[in-house]
Protein backbone atom coordinates (compact mmCIF):
# COMPACT_ATOMS: atom_id res chain seq x y z
CA UNK A 1 0.00 0.00 0.00
CA UNK A 2 2.84 2.41 0.83
CA UNK A 3 4.33 1.93 -2.64
CA UNK A 4 0.99 2.69 -4.34
CA UNK A 5 0.55 5.90 -2.31
CA UNK A 6 4.18 6.92 -2.85
CA UNK A 7 3.90 6.45 -6.63
CA UNK A 8 0.72 8.54 -6.70
CA UNK A 9 2.15 11.39 -4.64
CA UNK A 10 5.39 11.48 -6.65
CA UNK A 11 3.57 12.27 -9.90
CA UNK A 12 0.72 14.44 -8.53
CA UNK A 13 0.59 17.54 -6.37
CA UNK A 14 -1.51 17.42 -3.20
CA UNK A 15 -4.69 18.75 -4.81
CA UNK A 16 -4.42 16.39 -7.79
CA UNK A 17 -3.96 13.48 -5.38
CA UNK A 18 -6.90 14.62 -3.20
CA UNK A 19 -9.57 15.14 -5.87
CA UNK A 20 -9.91 11.57 -7.22
CA UNK A 21 -10.14 10.24 -3.68
CA UNK A 22 -12.94 12.66 -2.83
CA UNK A 23 -14.76 11.87 -6.06
CA UNK A 24 -14.59 8.17 -5.11
CA UNK A 25 -16.25 8.95 -1.77
CA UNK A 26 -13.07 8.66 0.28
CA UNK A 27 -12.64 11.56 2.72
CA UNK A 28 -9.42 13.36 1.78
CA UNK A 29 -8.03 16.82 2.29
CA UNK A 30 -4.84 18.45 1.15
CA UNK A 31 -2.91 20.13 3.95
CA UNK A 32 -2.13 23.65 2.74
CA UNK A 33 0.79 25.62 4.13
CA UNK A 34 0.46 29.27 5.14
CA UNK A 35 1.67 30.56 1.78
CA UNK A 36 -0.89 28.44 -0.08
CA UNK A 37 -3.66 29.60 2.26
CA UNK A 38 -2.63 33.22 1.77
CA UNK A 39 -2.71 32.87 -2.03
CA UNK A 40 -6.01 30.95 -2.23
CA UNK A 41 -8.35 33.29 -4.14
CA UNK A 42 -11.44 31.42 -2.95
CA UNK A 43 -10.67 32.60 0.61
CA UNK A 44 -11.02 36.20 -0.55
CA UNK A 45 -14.13 35.40 -2.60
CA UNK A 46 -15.74 33.86 0.50
CA UNK A 47 -14.48 36.68 2.79
CA UNK A 48 -12.33 34.31 4.83
CA UNK A 49 -9.26 36.45 4.11
CA UNK A 50 -9.31 40.21 3.84
CA UNK A 51 -6.74 42.74 2.73
CA UNK A 52 -5.95 45.22 5.47
CA UNK A 53 -4.93 48.73 4.44
CA UNK A 54 -3.13 50.78 7.07
CA UNK A 55 -1.41 54.15 6.68
CA UNK A 56 1.97 52.99 8.02
CA UNK A 57 2.24 49.54 6.37
CA UNK A 58 1.78 48.16 2.90
CA UNK A 59 -1.52 46.26 2.41
CA UNK A 60 -1.47 42.79 3.95
CA UNK A 61 -3.85 39.85 4.19
CA UNK A 62 -5.25 38.43 7.37
CA UNK A 63 -8.14 36.15 8.31
CA UNK A 64 -11.57 37.72 8.63
CA UNK A 65 -13.11 37.84 12.09
CA UNK A 66 -15.45 34.78 12.12
CA UNK A 67 -18.32 36.58 13.84
CA UNK A 68 -18.28 39.32 11.22
CA UNK A 69 -18.32 36.69 8.48
CA UNK A 70 -21.44 35.15 9.95
CA UNK A 71 -23.29 38.47 9.67
CA UNK A 72 -22.51 38.93 5.99
CA UNK A 73 -20.32 36.18 4.56
CA UNK A 74 -19.58 37.96 1.29
CA UNK A 75 -18.76 41.48 2.39
CA UNK A 76 -15.17 41.96 3.49
CA UNK A 77 -14.73 44.48 6.27
CA UNK A 78 -11.89 46.90 6.73
CA UNK A 79 -11.85 48.12 10.27
CA UNK A 80 -10.80 51.78 10.53
CA UNK A 81 -8.00 52.82 12.84
CA UNK A 82 -9.14 54.99 15.69
CA UNK A 83 -7.27 58.21 16.36
CA UNK A 84 -5.76 56.75 19.54
CA UNK A 85 -4.30 53.72 17.73
CA UNK A 86 -3.47 55.28 14.33
CA UNK A 87 0.28 55.24 14.96
CA UNK A 88 0.11 51.49 15.69
CA UNK A 89 -1.89 50.52 12.60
Amino acid sequence: MDEVISACTRKNDKLDAMNPLGEAGIPAGAVLDTDELNKDVTFEERAIMQTMVRPVHRPFKMPEWPCASMVDRYESRRLPCSESTRSKC
